[in-house]
Parts: C-alpha cells; structure tokens; sequence
C-alpha cells in the first residue's frame, strides 16, 4: 500500500479586502509597523494611540478585529476590553503586551480577549492568528443567525461543539507557544516538543530525529513509548530517510504489510514533519498512532504543524544563543590561558578555584543557577590581570606600594574586559569583588558583609586557600594546615565566616585519603563533573 497523499495543512483564510481592523497603542513605531503588515496582507486597517479614542471611533464605525497594547497611559488595554464588553460589543481583541505572565494571559481570556501575544511580534505568524480568529468569529455569527433564524437545536448544537473545538484548539496553540518559548536548553526544547505532540494527539509513540550531516544520518535523539531502541536511518533510505532528503512531510494512513517508515513503529496511521532551519532540515518530529483504524484529524495535522513551526524558531534561537555563548566563553578562556602562561606558579589556579568555589557553594545547598555562574565566574575571576605589567606580574620579591596599587587595579580591569558581554552581570560582580574583604578593607570597593556579592564572598574562600598552597614568585607555597589556620582566623575580617564554615565542615570529604598534605584536586574535579551533570 503506497502513502497516502499529505492533505493541506493550513488554515482558510476569509476574504480580507471587506475584512476591517483597527489597531490601539500608543507606542509610533509598533503600531506603525503592525498597520503596514496588516495593509501588505489586504486588510482595511485604521490605528489610534489610546483607549478613549479607541471607543469613540468604535461608536460610529464598526471593526472586525482589535488590536491593543495592555499597558497605555488613560485607558489600558484590559480596560478597554472591559468597556467593550460591558456595551454588549463583541469585536474580537488581541491584547498585545511587551511584559507577558501566565496571569495577565489568563486574566485577559477571561475577560474576552480573543488572544495574548507577547512583543516582539513574530510578523509571520500573526497571518495564523487572524485567520483563526476571523474564522472563529464567523463560526460565532453563524451560530447565532442559525438560533435566531432556524431555532434548530440540532444545528445549534453541532456549531457549538465546533466553537468549542476552537477554544480548545486556541489554548492548544497558545501552549504551544508558551513551551517552546521557555525552554532555556536544546535538550529541554525537544523534551517538550514531545510532550506537546503526545499532548495533541494522544499517541504514545513519538520521536524526533536529528539530521547528523557529518554522517548524512536522521539520528534518534528523542524517543517515547517505543518498544525498541531506534537506529540512525541514512538520509535518501525508506519513507522517512526520503522525506528528510525532500524537505517535505511524511503522511501514512496505515502500513500494515508495507516498509515500516522507522523500525517498531505500530501498524497505525504514521505522520513526520520536517523541522526546518533557514530552509534546510534541521531533523524530523515523528508521531505514530497504534492502530490501523486510527487516522490523524485534520485539527491534530493543523495543531502539530504549529508546534513544529515554533519550536523550529525555538530551535534557532537556542542554537544561535549557544554558539554566541560559546564562542564567547573560548575567547574568555583564551585569555586567561594567557595570562596564566606568563607565570608558570599559577598555572591551573583558576581551574581548582573554580572547582572549589562550586563545591562551597554546593555544601551551601545554593541551586543550579549560582554553581553555573561559578563555572564561568572562577575561570575568568583574574582576567584583569592581563593588562598587569610582567615586571610587577611576576616580580620576584614582594612588591613595594606603588606596585600593589598597581596589581589592585585588576579587578576593574577584568570587570571592564567583561562588562560589554550584557548577559554576564554576575559573572562580572565575580570578577569586579572577589578581592573584598568581610570587614569592608578589601578592594576595590571596599563593600563589607552582605553588600558583597555572595559568589564572590564564596570565591574568596577558594581563591586564598589556593593562593596559600601555591608556589608564589617570591615565596613557597604553605602548608594545607597554614591555609586552614589562615582562614579560621580569618573569619569574621576577610572571608564571610557562613561560606569559612561550609568550607571547612567540607575539608575531610576533599583531602587526600592516602594521608598527603592538602586537597585531592583530581577528586574535587571528578566530584564538581559529576554534581554539575546529575542537577
């Protein structure tokens, strides 16, 4: 039995040239340019800046649609909401808002609204929204002319099945929305794609494929419900390896006695969808019904291609993100590779004081967020030392005053090298703070207690401990019990003495267990690789 043709996912659009819209905000540019998008795709489009002159204009003139910004000086856009529907006017409104929460979300639905969308508009998606609601406001007059003109129960009864259906299939979308756009990870998105498609359909087996172009392979990355393990299917090879190659979706209504489209996959109807990037097939969203007689509906193959068209922008997103952020990270690293290679004594110092603050913290019970911003915070805590002069870097004798005002300079140095990467704000009060003092005679603020950063009050503790034990220019390194002395004393004058406490509550777990002096850095390592992947 050959596949059976893929039918038309989209929506039907009403005629738009009579269709009119009217958009209320008060901020130029925005409203400028959703008027000019609306114009391009044929709509009679009117727009003013608040709420008053919203109603005013509405009561002589009637629309079809509205579009509000919620937050406007006067008349917010939940008020005029509120003052539409208290006049009996039943215009569909889109509430527009630049700040979105579930609340405000579910507050204007409950008010009437017909949809929530958050700014920046995605502009290619806003055609969906209003065909959808057009045609949900048409299937609304239709029903009331039917119980006005026919009173038949019957009909009345079908259309508002069918309204809702709609409402249904809107909070589907909406959802859809939502959980694609909160994933803050890769791995995170696609466990959520799956979970949406299970949600639409129902199915229990789904998976999703990511095309491996070094191996020109579909390779699973993402299984639920299926009874075996899933090989990589070379591109070209079977219903689905062709459909990847071919850029276009996969529709089987049932494949009893034909070539399974992947191995396991139940006898039942089988949909895959490709997920694209800048036109190219970034994998395949693959869904299975378990019986012969199931078949997808018309409002699943709708509602999944939506998914796979948000999680696609998802997908982008995420990835451009991650390659910026690593991108960024190796620079950084290189840096301090940098200065460290200058002087042999404090080679790996970053490593093991990063390795040690994130464990401090740990003991601490701080969440995953902070051991995160550890992770990259400690390794780039002394960037700023690259703009320090060798003669005094790495003099061999203790430096005089004139060369200590100099070195306290590199924390400023570091936090400015830092300061351009805006999505580093914590990262950068580790680099700027981390040489402060508990008691404020630290530099280069002189912040005390609670007004230091507490990543860089736990940051401290680790950098002195590797500082003491570490073979210095103008001095030996100290023994593990001097370091442990230094910072007990210490406690209440240069180290906060809650993070002085974890830390040495935590000692007997990291030290040697064959009895040598000091701290196994192997086992710390291992320890912060194991903690960092099972949180």
């Amino acid at each position: 039995m050959s596949p059976t043709p893929q039918p038309e996912l989209c929506y039907q659009t009403p005629a738009r040239a009579t269709q009119r819209i009217l958009i209320v905000d008060d901020e130029p540019e925005a409203r400028s340019l959703l008027l000019r998008y609306l114009e391009h795709l044929g709509f009679q489009v009117d727009a003013c800046s608040e709420g008053r002159r919203a109603l005013a204009r509405l009561e002589g003139e009637g629309y079809h649609l509205i579009f509000t910004d919620l937050h406007m000086p006067g008349m917010s856009g939940i008020a005029l909401l509120e003052a539409l529907r208290g006049r009996g006017d039943a215009t569909p409104v889109v509430v527009i808002t630049g700040y979105p929460t579930l609340t405000l979300a579910v507050d204007a639905m409950r008010k009437g609204a017909a949809d929530f969308i958050t700014k920046p508009i995605a502009l290619k998606h806003l055609e969906l929204v209003i065909s959808r609601i057009l045609e949900e406001a048409a299937l609304r007059a239709e029903n009331l002319a039917l119980n006005t003109k026919l009173h038949e129960q019957q009909a009345v009864t079908a259309l508002n099945a069918a309204l809702e259906a709609k409402v249904e299939e809107l909070s589907l979308l909406y959802e859809i929305g939502e959980t694609t756009g909160s994933a803050t990870s890769m791995d995170a998105l696609f466990d959520k794609i799956v979970e949406m498609a299970s949600l639409i359909t129902g199915s229990r087996e789904i998976s999703i494929f990511l095309w491996d172009r070094e191996t020109n392979r579909l390779v699973p990355k993402r299984t639920h419900g299926t009874d075996g393990a899933l090989e990589p299917i070379p591109a070209g090879q079977g219903p689905l390896g062709r459909a990847a190659l071919e850029k276009r979706p996969l529709l089987v209504h049932a494949h009893a006695g034909e070539p399974q489209p992947i191995p396991h996959s139940p006898p039942g109807a089988f949909l895959s969808l490709p997920m694209m990037i800048k036109e190219e097939v970034f994998g395949m969203l693959n869904v299975s019904k378990l019986t012969a007689e199931s078949l997808f509906s018309e409002k699943e193959l709708q509602l999944l291609k939506a998914l796979v068209a948000k999680a696609a922008l998802a997908l982008e997103n995420q990835a451009l993100y991650e390659s910026l952020y690593d991108n960024l990270v190796d620079t950084l690293r290189s840096l301090v590779t940098a200065v460290e290679a200058k002087d042999p004594y404090t080679r790996n110092h970053s490593q093991r004081v990063t390795d040690l603050a994130i464990l401090i913290a740990r003991t601490m019970g701080r969440p995953r967020s902070e051991l995160e911003t550890l992770r990259f915070g400690g390794i780039i805590h002394d960037i700023g030392k690259i703009g320090i002069q060798d003669t005094v870097l790495l003099k061999p004798d203790r430096l005089n005053a004139a060369e200590g005002a100099i070195i306290r300079t590199h924390p400023g140095i570091g936090e400015n090298i830092v300061k351009p990467l805006k999505f580093l704000k914590e990262e950068q009060a580790i680099v700027r703070h981390h040489h402060e003092r508990f008691d404020g005679s630290g530099y280069p603020d002189g912040l005390e207690r609670e007004r230091i950063p507490f990543l860089a009050r736990v940051l401290a503790v680790a950098d002195t401990y590797d500082a003491i034990t570490s073979t210095r220019p103008y001095r030996r390194a100290r023994r593990h019990a001097f370091a442990v002395e230094e910072i007990t004393r210490c406690r209440h004058s240069q180290f906060d003495p809650q993070v002085a406490d974890a830390f040495l509550a935590s000692l007997p777990h990291w030290c040697d267990p064959a009895g040598t002096d000091g701290i196994d850095w192997k086992c710390v390592a291992q320890e912060v690789q194991e903690t960092l992947t099972s949180m």
